[in-house]
């Protein structure tokens, strides 16, 4: 399993919950102390009512946690040592999550630090070398793993990066190509919100013959539970 993690700018819940705060913490790759690197602290931009966007989302993910005072009961520490699943957190707009993210820059430097962290997880994945050049019958695009993360190691030279959050996303996305569970990235940026939809869909085919089509999960378990019955 090659599971790469960063941790760093806000380990707190949702938007930066402990803290309205307007800047971020340093950025560390998990490894060996000999291979640890930190990532300069940043402060956010300002969000269009000339207040810092992660300032308005922490306030936001504050008001909803004093609002409902359950959401609370678990410290910071309890909460990274818990399932995520079993966690209360706060709820705020994917909006202000969203900015909040914009408005961290990504620093080329850094940046490049982590590309070099990550490389040598990769070299450890077997399949590299079927993903480039698939057999015959593979149902995805081939995908060039290294290929890609020095594309990306260009692209921050070049500073094609505005924001540390879509940085990350291109190289989670990359990973995510290879099809393989056991290979990803969690990064920092990409982890401090966690965004959800109020319902959750699924994709079906209404008699197993006719192409999928989406519904919203809990009106089409209602509807298959009636049928069943009736």
């Amino acid at each position: 399993m090659c599971r790469i993690v960063t941790l760093g700018y806000a380990l707190a819940v949702a938007a930066v919950a402990s803290a309205a705060s307007s800047s971020l913490a340093s950025s560390t790759i998990q490894g060996p102390a000999s291979t640890r690197t930190t990532a300069l602290s940043v402060t956010t931009s300002l969000a269009p009512t000339g207040q810092p966007a992660c300032a308005i989302a922490g306030s936001a993910a504050l008001a909803y946690l004093s609002a409902n005072p359950d959401s609370k009961t678990l410290s910071l520490l309890s909460e990274l040592l818990a399932d995520e699943f079993t966690v209360q957190k706060p709820l705020i707009s994917a909006e202000l999550a969203y900015n909040c993210l914009q408005s961290v820059p990504n620093e080329p430097a850094p940046a490049l630090q982590i590309l070099q962290a990550i490389a040598p997880f990769v070299e450890f994945q077997s399949t590299l070398a079927y993903l480039k050049n698939p057999p015959p019958g593979y149902l995805f695009p081939p995908v060039d793993v290294v290929g890609g993360l020095a594309k990306i190691a260009t692209n921050v030279a070049a500073g094609a990066y505005i924001s540390e959050y879509d940085f990350q996303t291109d190289i989670q996305a990359l990973l995510i190509s290879a099809k393989d569970d056991h290979l990803s990235f969690d990064g920092d940026a990409t982890s401090v919100f966690s965004f959800t939809r109020a319902i959750n869909l699924v994709s079906v085919s209404v008699d197993g013959s006719q192409i999928p089509q989406v519904f919203a999960a809990g009106m089409f378990f209602i509807s298959d539970a009636l049928q069943q019955l009736f």
